[in-house]
């Protein structure tokens, strides 16, 4: 909460734009709904254990399991950190704050947006004991990550392509802890956090790039290629797999590592 008032005075770098405005005022309701959620989340589990404590929530969770409010509880923790990391629908002020100076972007992207997700991971134990906020997660995290992933193949400004790359990445990310790799998630998000980083402060140097490649016929792909991608990109790895690790090998991993690499296949030579 601290950090998304802080972020306030950046966003509006620039206070005679309009949009940038409009994006600081959409993050601050976001923030504000995920802050309430959050403070039920805890308001229901301190109710239940009798503690504050985070080990005694997992020992209580260890020895009693989940108990009504609790699975409440673990259902109000996903909905905060789907506001803050901004997954479909609630994701528009994260490609309108684009209106903010490049290395407002890059803090955003690179270490704002991950620390719903870094809660998220924190969790893990009663995440694992609620299965309705599992499936939550996994119905917003499969949807993000693939619609995101295909509109972002359509914007033509690199600052919003990269802005839709994190919606899709937090998609991939609470994907990933919705069937308990989470290990995976935290190494997914230091990942993601070094990687954008570096993609918005050099944003620069690809317009410029681009400029200069200017006299060439740009490679777009062609709507087909955008539909028939993602399923290319997991048959493909499902047949990799299981010619290499056989029924060891659980079928949705098979599906997260071929909608992560389908991309890949319709990237211009």
């Amino acid at each position: 909460a601290a950090v998304g008032a802080a972020l306030q005075r950046l966003l509006c770098f620039y206070p005679d734009g309009p949009f940038a405005l409009l994006a600081a005022h959409k993050k601050r309701i976001a923030d504000r709904v995920a802050d309430g959620l959050l403070l039920l989340a805890a308001g229901l589990a301190w109710r239940e254990v009798g503690s504050g404590s985070l080990s005694a929530l997992w020992t209580h969770v260890a020895q009693q399991g989940l108990s009504t409010p609790l699975q409440w509880a673990a259902v109000a923790l996903v909905l905060a950190v789907v506001l803050r990391t901004a997954l479909l629908p609630v994701h528009g002020w994260l490609i309108q704050v684009m209106e903010a100076p490049t290395p407002v972007s890059a803090l955003l992207h690179a270490g704002v947006v991950n620390l719903g997700g870094f809660v998220l991971i924190r969790f893990a134990p009663l995440l694992d004991a609620a299965a309705p906020a599992r499936w939550l997660l996994l119905a917003f995290g499969m949807a993000t990550a693939v619609l995101a992933g295909l509109v972002m193949l359509t914007r033509i400004s690199i600052k919003v392509r990269l802005a839709w790359s994190t919606v899709a990445q937090m998609g991939f990310m609470l994907l990933e802890c919705a069937v308990g790799l989470y290990t995976l998630a935290a190494l997914h998000l230091i990942g993601h956090s070094l990687y954008k980083a570096h993609a918005f402060l050099s944003a620069s140097g690809v317009v410029r790039d681009t400029r200069r490649q200017a006299l060439h016929a740009p490679v777009t792909p062609t709507s087909l290629s955008l539909l028939m991608a993602p399923v290319l990109g997991i048959g493909t790895v499902l047949v990799v797999l299981a010619a290499v690790g056989g029924p060891a090998w659980p079928l949705w991993w098979s599906a997260l590592l071929g909608l992560a690499w389908a991309p890949m296949l319709w990237l211009p030579a």
